[in-house]
């Protein structure tokens, strides 16, 4: 699904805040890992610049993800208490331009984080 301007609710909800927050867990505990182990001082550094760099993109995402969770929490009040079904995408949301790089950088982290799975992480 592609996200422009807008996004339903349900989907920020239920889909792109969980997967970014198991991605994020992922990404800690893989560089974590690398960080203990490694013996050399370059892959060391350059996994705690891959760190810092997520820290601070996680702290923008969530930043944006909050703004526009307050911007609309009517919407949020009504679903939750609408109880309305996983089927039921809820009110869709409308997007101001840092909320919309947000929902895209989150998207994008996950995608980078499945690929690491995929393969062998290295902190490149």
């Amino acid at each position: 699904m592609s996200f422009d301007n807008t996004i339903p609710l349900r989907t920020l909800t239920d889909e792109v805040m969980p997967q970014l927050a198991a991605a994020e867990k992922l990404m800690r505990n893989t560089l974590r890992s690398i960080l203990s182990v490694t013996r050399d001082p370059a892959q060391h550094a350059r996994c705690e610049q891959q760190q810092e760099a997520l820290d601070l993109e996680l702290f923008r995402i969530r930043l944006n993800f909050d703004s526009l969770l307050r911007r609309h929490a009517g919407a949020v009040a009504a679903m939750a208490g609408a109880g309305a079904g996983a089927c039921d995408p809820g009110p869709v949301l409308q997007l101001d331009s840092a909320e919309a790089e947000a929902v895209r950088s989150a998207r994008r982290l996950c995608e980078q984080i499945k690929a690491l799975r995929a393969g062998a992480p290295d902190c490149r």
